[in-house]
């Protein structure tokens, strides 16, 4: 077990998540058209983050602008 590995939030999704796996075979348990719009707002929601974490750190160097190092200037 690792301690604090999760937040209360991430917990929560995680939650919601496996109830609507599990509510697709189940008979009993349904999911409704609140609890479905709340899924969809967490599902944005991770989505932007995992865009924002993983988003390229510097932006691509325009090979036009890229000042020429010529070896007469002895660089």
């Amino acid at each position: 077990m690792i301690p604090h590995a999760f937040g209360e939030r991430a917990v929560m999704k995680l939650m919601y998540a496996a109830l609507l796996r599990a509510s697709q075979s189940w008979r009993g348990v349904k999911i409704t058209e609140f609890e479905l719009r709340q899924l969809a707002l967490l599902r944005n929601e991770l989505n932007e983050q995992f865009a924002a974490a993983h988003a390229p750190a510097a932006q691509p160097i325009n090979p036009a602008s890229r000042s020429r190092i010529s070896s007469r200037e002895k660089t």
